[in-house]
């Protein structure tokens, strides 16, 4: 059976991906610029050591920018969960 959404539905999903976008945009508005290279280029598909190399750091320094990264960008997400 095919599931078809209501148009209610359909309003609310894109406000939802809306207000993602809008922390997501805001977290990475605040990290440094080597944060903001590293997570761009994760979002690219770089492996950790592409990235690594690409950028002249260690394999470590990439892993660990991305897991604060990844803290802030879940911190902001519970805030938009906690407001709806």
């Amino acid at each position: 059976m095919l599931y078809t959404h209501s148009p209610e539905e359909i309003v609310i999903n894109k406000i939802d991906k809306e207000r993602v976008r809008m922390a997501e945009d805001s977290v990475l508005k605040r990290l440094s610029p080597r944060h903001q290279n590293i997570y761009m280029l994760k979002e690219q598909g770089y492996l950790h050591r592409e990235i690594a190399d690409e950028l002249n750091l260690e394999r470590s320094t990439v892993t660990k920018n991305l897991l604060y990264t990844k803290r802030k960008l879940q911190e902001a997400f519970r805030s938009i969960n906690a407001k709806i």
